[in-house]
């Protein structure tokens, strides 16, 4: 695999270094023409720099056989970088033009998520985890797992915020198996990755619960879909399968006497809107669609926390139970 790879870089430097009439990377598009990244053009030569500094520190990856992070690289030179995204778009381009994931190129996504339940894990080396004895743990990266274990009927809910996730975990619903996992705000590849795993290779149910605004219904689409602003293919990163549980203005109604809305901002406004626009069409995600709408109209929003008791901290009775009861 490694070998081959490298073969790929070398083609790509030498088509780079020999090309007519300047070296240039060619980034592929989905539906337009590839993007082109010159090395004599004014507004694109530090972006070939980058592109070929990143290039040639996968190469000798690929040759050593080592690994490192997005961040690993951004610290290795932030002067010259700036900014950590720099970096993160050029490992995606680079994976794009080479037609593989980062991953086989020797950069690993870091876990920033989190998981907690009935479920256990065996890593390379031969650790094992399991997280109903040890509680809450960090999600594996999926390159470090050997293989993954948990019971028939289990369900995954996935949780937009740690909080949330807290509150989760010490609600009524002990007598049901669900796994709850949280990337903590938008989350990592590796969070992503590892619920795509799930998905593709067990199929269990799994839910969605965000907060009722905009930001965490594009969190909720972001797992589902993939990133509705990005051109590249995401399929191995979604988890397509996954209904979404909540909250939803129905629960804003049941719950009306405990629940304190806040008034939508213009940027919610803009945010909401453009997602409405982009998922409008695509039938296997009108309640997202249903509910963005809904929120518009509304002209308010909701954390998840503002049902929560003031001063436990803990979810009204049942609400958990019955949304799980959604995916049982």
């Amino acid at each position: 695999m490694h070998e081959e790879k490298q073969e790929t870089i070398r083609k790509v430097i030498l088509d780079i270094l020999y090309a007519d009439g300047e070296p240039v990377f060619r980034i592929p598009q989905r539906n337009r023409k590839d993007k082109k990244i010159s090395l004599f053009h004014r507004k694109t030569s530090k972006t070939f720099l980058v592109y070929s500094k990143i290039l040639l520190r996968m190469y000798s990856m690929l040759q050593l056989g080592t690994y490192c992070t997005k961040r690993d690289i951004f610290y290795e030179a932030p002067q010259f970088y700036k900014k950590q995204e720099t970096v993160n778009k050029a490992i995606d381009d680079l994976a794009g033009l080479l037609q593989c994931p980062s991953s086989h190129l020797g950069v690993r996504a870091s876990s920033k998520g989190l998981i907690h339940g009935d479920i256990r894990f065996i890593l390379n080396d031969g650790t094992a985890v399991d997280c109903s004895r040890q509680g809450t743990t960090f999600i594996p990266v999926l390159d470090d797992v050997l293989s993954v274990e948990f019971q028939e009927n289990t369900v995954f809910v996935i949780i937009e915020k740690e909080a949330t996730f807290r509150a989760f975990i010490q609600s009524d619903h002990k007598e049901q198996r669900a796994i709850a996992v949280t990337g903590k705000g938008y989350p990592c590849t590796a969070t992503r990755q590892f619920m795509n795993f799930i998905e593709k290779t067990f199929q269990p149910r799994i839910g969605i619960l965000v907060d009722f605004d905009p930001h965490g219904y594009r969190i909720g689409l972001m797992y589902k879909k993939g990133v509705l602003d990005e051109e590249k293919d995401e399929r191995c990163l979604t988890v397509s399968s996954a209904v979404l549980l909540g909250v939803k203005y129905e629960d804003l109604v049941r719950h009306q006497s405990l629940v304190e809305l806040a008034l939508l901002t213009s940027r919610d406004r803009t945010i909401a809107t453009n997602m409405a626009g982009k998922i409008k069409n695509s039938s296997s995600l009108q309640e997202f669609f249903s509910e963005i709408t809904a929120m518009l109209g509304l002209g308010k929003k909701a954390e998840l926390q503002a049902i929560c008791d003031k001063e436990t901290g803990q979810l009204p009775p049942g609400f958990i139970s019955e949304k799980l009861h959604e995916l049982f």
